[in-house]
């Protein structure tokens, strides 16, 4: 059984690791804490070797157990004071990076619509049903963020 949960622990992370880190990185703008989130993620996945239906029930649960922290994450007093209380400089002044800082100045539920359709190209149907969203809704969400982000991007042109 310790074989096949390591196994399990393993393919999970070749399959789902990068998606996990955007989402993460997506909620909390940094590197870094969005690592120690997705570690803690898949050490809960390792401690209750849950079973799963198929593939897509296994990265549904991932992906809810990485917002879950990445919501504990934001909460803690200790960023909030070190982390959002700092001053943020741009240091590198290139078009993506400036399109990045855009996207993470968004509300949280137009962040996490515009990277899974953007940046992992995931559908508005599969986006709404990994977020628990209706596809109405995600449709607007990501209208609206097109929007604020064009109207940022002027602004700063």
């Amino acid at each position: 059984m310790k074989k096949r949960k390591e196994d399990r622990l393993k393919d999970a992370m070749e399959n789902y690791k990068k998606l996990l880190l955007h989402m993460a990185y997506s909620y909390l703008g940094r590197v870094e804490d969005a690592e120690d989130v997705v570690q803690e993620a898949f050490l809960a996945y390792y401690q209750k070797a849950p079973d799963f239906c198929d593939a897509e029930h296994e990265k549904a649960w991932l992906l809810k157990v990485t917002k879950n922290k990445c919501k504990n994450e934001l909460k803690s007093a200790w960023v909030r004071k070190t982390v959002f209380g700092e001053e943020k400089g741009k240091t590198n002044e290139t078009f993506h990076s400036e399109i990045l800082e855009m996207v993470l100045s968004l509300p949280l539920n137009y962040r996490e619509v515009i990277c899974l359709y953007y940046i992992e190209g995931y559908s508005i149907k599969e986006t709404a049903e990994l977020l628990g969203r209706s596809q109405t809704a995600v449709g607007t969400q990501l209208q609206r963020a097109r929007k604020l982000l064009r109207i940022e991007w002027e602004e700063s042109s």
